[in-house]
């Protein structure tokens, strides 16, 4: 089905005039502007409490204005790739971690895993993953600028029947995800892990992924915050 999705974009393509998912500047998927946002933010990161615990969360940027334009997009349009975007993003969020030293501070573990936060099945079935795309990135720049072992490990999922996030409020979100997120592999206990969403708002998905996978964690990392 990826395959398929792939080439149908291609066709819809040369048979629709793109525009700039950011700024809607015509014929292109996304400006040099648009696309520079990636990398011109300096991530910024803030304390955050779960429910479950504490741990500091990295964005690049508020949710907003092209930025917030390009996520919906790389969300909801099956016409565009935005995976480069969404990589770069991820890799400059992971740059910044990386010098940080936050990866030094507390138990040290043998590696390091980045743990998106799961698609839903339809968005995996036809291939149009958003936060795979992000963590990979943050990967990336983890592995550029700090000596840790790191990996991509997509381990978590959602029950078939959840809905999607938007249009709730901030009980609604936090509801859509309790109880109905598992793992699908054991987690080794010398693990360190990094959450990766696209947008954190209320925070419902992140709680619900430090609940699933243990005290392992490290950080969580997105690449757009929602201020309430």
């Amino acid at each position: 089905m990826g395959v398929f999705h792939e080439a149908a974009r291609e066709l819809a393509s040369l048979c629709i005039p793109s525009s700039c998912a950011g700024c809607g500047a015509w014929d292109q998927t996304l400006c040099d502007q648009c696309f520079g946002l990636s990398q011109s933010f300096v991530p910024t990161w803030e304390v955050i409490d779960s429910g479950w615990a504490e741990y500091p969360l990295w964005s690049l940027s508020e949710y907003s204005g092209s930025m917030r334009s390009i996520i919906l997009a790389a969300k909801h349009s099956g016409r565009v790739d935005l995976s480069p975007f969404l990589f770069e993003c991820g890799k400059t969020i992971g740059d910044a971690l990386g010098k940080s030293g936050m990866l030094e501070v507390g138990e040290p573990h043998a590696c390091l895993w980045i743990v998106p936060a799961p698609s839903s099945w339809k968005r995996r079935f036809f291939g149009h993953p958003v936060t795979s795309h992000i963590a990979h990135g943050l990967a990336q720049g983890i592995r550029i600028s700090a000596p840790v072992t790191v990996a991509v490990r997509d381990i978590c999922r959602l029950d078939p029947w959840v809905s999607s996030q938007a249009g709730k409020n901030s009980d609604k979100r936090r509801e859509a995800r309790r109880g109905h997120m598992y793992v699908s592999m054991p987690i080794p206990q010398d693990v360190g892990l990094v959450a990766v969403d696209d947008v954190v708002a209320t925070g419902g998905t992140m709680s619900e992924l430090f609940r699933v996978c243990g005290k392992n964690w490290v950080a969580g990392a997105c690449i757009a915050r929602a201020r309430r």
